[in-house]
């Protein structure tokens, strides 16, 4: 099941943790932006509350009726698709996110909790059913990246390379396509490659609106550049 701390993040409005999918050390990069308070509750901060609460049921009918009047509300699909989860529903998971990730293809959140699915036990036929969307939608870049992640999280570095390459190949603006591309490379021992898209991922990174915790980046780099001159 996806943990605990995921899902709080996922339902509560989209703030990102983890979007780093993999681990290369030192200087392991990872994510946490924490929610800021709020004076008064909103319907979607009321339906996950009963999330919290663990009344699912009460959840998932506020978030579908929240879903009636907007149907493309983001808190909204992402509370439903972690109640989806919470009651071991993960095909209805699934496309929720993927519907979210259609509509919002840069949106690392909702990459990383499709690749947590991803990661789940069936991870092989995750992969199975991500092949057939790939295929049915190349020029998808997310798809691309979910396909990489269940890749990565079973240590196949050259074909989770690929998959990275492959999103960043059709969107090379997205600074998490080309950070997954330099861990995946980097995890492969192909330093010299990874050190220059590190190096593209902290360009765009520095455009804002992504998140990525530059400084982690900089200190693979120069990890990563010491090395080379030893």
């Amino acid at each position: 099941m996806m943990n605990k701390p995921l899902l709080a993040v996922v339902v509560a409005l989209g703030w990102l943790v983890g979007a780093a999918p993999v681990r290369a050390e030192p200087g392991a990069i990872s994510i946490l932006r924490a929610p800021p308070a709020r004076a008064a509750r909103s319907p979607a901060q009321e339906a996950y509350q009963a999330y919290s609460n663990g009344d699912l049921a009460v959840a998932c009918r506020a978030y579908e009726q929240i879903l009636t009047v907007r149907p493309h509300y983001r808190a909204a699909l992402l509370g439903l698709a972690a109640c989806a989860v919470g009651d071991g529903d993960l095909t209805l998971a699934m496309d929720l996110y993927t519907r979210l990730a259609r509509r919002y293809p840069q949106d690392v959140l909702v990459q990383a909790a499709l690749a947590d699915l991803a990661r789940r036990q069936g991870a092989a036929q995750d992969e199975a059913r991500l092949r057939g969307l790939q295929a049915a939608a190349a020029a998808q870049p997310f798809l691309h990246f979910i396909l990489g992640q269940a890749r990565a999280a079973q240590a196949r570095w050259p074909e989770a390379q690929q998959a990275f390459f492959a999103a960043y190949r059709v969107e090379p603006g997205n600074p998490v396509y080309a950070l997954n591309l330099a861990i995946s490379l980097d995890h492969a021992g192909r330093f010299d490659r990874a050190l220059g898209y590190y190096y593209t991922a902290l360009s765009l990174a520095r455009n804002g609106g992504h998140g990525l915790d530059i400084e982690r980046i900089i200190t693979r780099i120069n990890h990563i550049s010491r090395a080379d001159q030893l």
